[in-house]
């Protein structure tokens, strides 16, 4: 008997818990909000200036799913701030990235009596920690692609070379990364390499 209805309060307490998500789910769903545009964007450390280009933020927002002036439901928006995080954190120019929603009202004619907080329109902010604008690399090595032949035997012996980079993040503040490597190998032949890239352009 006692097993029984212990089996028997399992049930309900899940079908509780089931019924619970699905409310919590249904309210998550029909709650909206009304991002104001633009976004604020400013460093997460407020004694640091910010180098990143800020139209460049928010059209990056845009691009992964972020309505400005619009009504979005909560999932919607945490799906495009998950993805605005990923994108910009690939870029590799940030520490870390921190999307906020402000939910203090921004109305200043209507009260929380008229309208649910919803309807408000709540501002963005967007805290960036940028890592520092430069990089160097100095020392040396073997490579093993392209290896010299013994003189005294076929097999095959790796290149010594040496090596110096250095790696510039964010000049520009476009989210660009601009390369510069020296090498020198045994036979002392030396090789200069310059790229530079920033989103959707290269050289």
């Amino acid at each position: 008997m006692t097993d029984l209805s212990q089996r028997v309060n399992e049930v309900l307490q899940n079908r509780a818990r089931q019924e619970n998500q699905r409310q919590w789910t249904d309210f998550l769903n029909r709650y909206t909000l009304n991002i104001l545009f633009p976004a604020t964007v400013r460093a997460k450390d407020p004694t640091k200036q910010l180098k990143t280009n800020k139209d460049l933020i928010n059209a990056r927002l845009l691009e992964n799913g972020i309505l400005f002036e619009d009504l979005q439901s909560l999932p919607q928006l945490q799906v495009g701030v998950a993805r605005v995080v990923e994108n910009l954190m690939r870029m590799g120019c940030f520490e870390s990235v921190e999307v906020q929603i402000d939910t203090t009202p921004t109305s200043t004619t209507a009260t929380l009596d008229e309208a649910p907080s919803s309807e408000y329109p709540h501002q963005l902010h967007v805290l960036l920690q940028e890592k520092n604008w430069y990089s160097l690399y100095i020392g040396g090595g073997f490579k093993h692609e392209g290896m010299e032949e013994s003189l005294n035997s076929p097999a095959r012996l790796p290149k010594a070379q040496f090596e110096s980079s250095a790696t510039l993040w964010n000049l520009t503040g476009h989210l660009d990364q601009t390369l510069l490597k020296y090498t020198v190998d045994q036979t002392s032949t030396s090789t200069f390499y310059l790229s530079h890239e920033r989103p959707l352009y290269a050289w």
